[in-house]
C-alpha cells in the first residue's frame, strides 16, 4: 500500500487532505484505508486534539461501515493527516 499512497490526498467533500509518509506507514501497519479515513472525517465526532492546532475525528466501530473504528488526527491549519489509529490501540491521542 505505501508506495501508491505516496503524495496522495483525501478529498472529503469539498476539502482536501494531505496524506503525510508518517500516516501512510502507520496505514500499513494497521490496516487503514483512505476510504475509512474518508468515513472518520465525514461521520466521526471531531474534537481538539491534545496538541495545539490539531482535530481529532473519532468514529466509533458501531458507526463505521468495516465495524472498525478509528481516530485520525489532523493539522487543522495545513490539513495533513498527522496519524491514524485503530480504536483499542495502546495510543491514546
Amino acid at each position: 500500500m505505501t508506495s501508491s499512497l505516496v503524495g496522495k490526498v483525501i478529498d472529503v467533500g469539498s476539502k482536501t487532505y494531505n496524506l503525510t509518509q508518517h500516516t501512510i506507514t502507520r496505514m500499513t501497519e494497521r490496516n487503514i484505508t483512505p476510504n475509512m479515513i474518508n468515513e472518520a472525517i465525514t461521520n466521526g465526532k471531531v474534537v481538539s486534539g491534545k496538541d495545539p492546532g490539531t482535530l481529532l475525528y473519532q468514529l466509533g466501530s458501531n458507526a463505521s461501515s468495516t465495524g472498525q473504528g478509528l481516530n485520525v488526527v489532523i493539522d487543522a491549519i495545513s490539513r495533513n493527516i498527522i496519524t491514524v489509529i485503530s480504536k483499542g490501540s495502546h495510543y491514546n491521542p
